[in-house]
């Protein structure tokens, strides 16, 4: 029935298409071989008899998507009619097989083939004839006593009709039908709480990531075909990479973990393009906060408008990963090293002799009262060594995850990889200072107060990836946009990761 929500069963729809095409075509082949003969039609009088008419085997497929079909009085199709998301209405003559992908048919002419109904209903009037079957897949039959059907009629069922909750049936009604995202009516509160909490997010990025915000929504401005190529790039490598990591197996829960840190990226890019617009309209006055808000707002609005809506948003959406994924690839690099602090030398003491009538000049050579301070030489911190960013960081990252996974896969721990990888961690920065995938990428986890490693600390810094890894990967993501290029992990076990000179060994 069409009050069934459209959007939630495309998936459904379209498997269900695929295989009842294969019918129908398994159907035509065996119709070539059998015989055409009189059939007496079911639920007619036995005197009665209709002559079924031979139809062309070469017909074509008469596709229509999203739109229903009429067939009028006195018209004849010689193709294989098939709505999809559309109704069928045959009051002419339809010379082969008439399909309805979640769709309603209705007959008053005659079917020379089968009719098919997927997740719709078929109804037949008093001047319907159906010389093939009539099947009905999740889907009710409204008779006629006077409609012919020569054929069988079968019912199929996918354990019980699939409904939409109502409040996706209203935003249907009220907005994606119209071709807008967001809409006004009965049952939609939970989607304005949604635009509601989206927005406090977006917020709450504007007062933790400032200055990464900026630099996000300047990337947009600055350079736009970057962020255009970067969105591209990244839709058609996803698919592509989840792929990769369900095949493996044991990287199904780094895949899982993949989608909400792709939608976070989303809405970081989302909110950097608000804070942008919003900046632009407030001509730079008030704070980051301010112009998200004034942005949000706008593009909120536009969310509402039919026909544009829907497309808005989802151009949004591409933008907004392009926009996270652009600023990743185009941070500048900086010297992290802090100043060293050198101590001044301190020149020799010179006694002098002042006379009362005049000032005599001090005497170069040494003198036994004068006394030196020898020079301080400075000592670099290891702490001071330049710090290492976000991309060096996930490659190290991710070499030690594949080696990991060798380990996991043929144990059979593909679940404990997330504990497992937190162990070898701890572990090799308590021996080593760094991971196998740090000593390949030159890095090393030092304390900041330039004291060794102890097993506290190291255990403090894998239990923190944790915090880091649940919340949306925000405590990983701060190495890219904080001066200090710090994680959560980081912050909470006083450590940082530097890169070590070239020439020096880790191992």
């Amino acid at each position: 029935m069409k009050t069934s929500s459209r959007l939630l069963k495309l998936r459904t729809v379209c498997a269900l298409f695929l295989i009842s095409t294969l019918a129908l075509s398994a159907q035509e082949a065996g119709a070539l071989g059998g015989e055409k003969s009189t059939l007496r039609a079911i639920g007619a009088p036995s005197e009665s008899v209709v002559q079924v008419v031979s139809a062309p085997s070469d017909a074509d497929d008469f596709v229509r998507f999203a739109k229903d079909v009429h067939i009028s009085a006195g018209e004849k199709i010689a193709d294989n009619v098939i709505a999809i998301l559309g109704d069928v209405l045959v009051d002419g003559e339809a010379l082969h097989n008439v399909t309805a992908v979640k769709g309603d048919i209705t007959i008053n002419g005659i079917v020379h083939g089968d009719v098919t109904a997927i997740m719709g209903d078929i109804k037949l009037g008093s001047q319907a004839i159906v010389e093939g079957k009539v099947n009905l897949l999740d889907g009710e039959l409204q008779r006629d006593p006077g409609s012919s059907v020569l054929g069988k009629i079968t019912h199929q069922y996918l354990g019980s009709r699939i409904h939409a909750p109502d409040s996706l049936e209203s935003w249907w009604t009220h907005a994606l039908s119209q071709g807008a995202l967001l809409g006004v009516g009965r049952g939609l509160g939970w989607l304005a709480k949604l635009s509601f909490a989206v927005l406090g997010f977006s917020v709450l990025l504007a007062l933790g990531f400032p200055k990464g915000l900026r630099r996000t929504g300047e990337v947009l401005a600055e350079r736009p075909a970057v962020v255009v190529l970067s969105a591209l790039l990244t839709l058609l490598a996803l698919p592509l990479v989840f792929l990769l990591l369900c095949v493996t197996i044991v990287g199904i829960p780094v895949a899982l973990f993949g989608l909400p840190v792709t939608i976070l990226f989303v809405v970081f890019g989302q909110a950097s393009i608000h804070g942008l617009v919003g900046r632009r309209v407030l001509r730079e006055r008030g704070s980051l906060v301010a112009a998200v808000l004034v942005g949000s707002l706008i593009f909120g609005l536009v969310y509402y408008l039919p026909g544009i809506g829907l497309l808005a948003a989802m151009v949004m959406g591409v933008l907004g990963l392009g926009c996270s994924v652009a600023a990743l690839l185009t941070i500048k690099k900086k010297t992290e090293t802090p100043a060293l602090y050198v101590a001044p030398v301190a020149p020799p003491f010179v006694s002098t002799k002042i006379g009362v009538d005049t000032l005599k000049p001090a005497d170069s050579s040494p003198s036994p009262e004068a006394s030196f301070m020898p020079p301080v030489m400075p000592v670099s911190p290891v702490s001071a060594l330049p710090r290492a960013g976000f991309w060096i960081r996930m490659a190290a990252m991710f070499i030690d995850l594949i080696l990991v996974s060798m380990i996991c896969g043929p144990t059979g721990a593909g679940p404990l990889i997330l504990p497992v990888l937190a162990t070898y961690g701890a572990v090799m920065w308590k021996l080593k200072g760094s991971t196998i995938g740090g000593i390949v990428c030159g890095l090393r986890v030092v304390r900041l107060d330039d004291r060794a490693l102890d097993w506290p600390t190291v255990i403090a810094r894998a239990l923190g990836c944790f915090l880091s890894l649940v919340v949306f990967a925000l405590g990983f993501l701060r190495v890219a946009f904080a001066a200090d290029r710090q994680s959560w992990h980081d912050k909470i076990a006083g450590t940082v990761v530097v890169r070590e000179p070239k020439g020096v060994s880790l191992v």
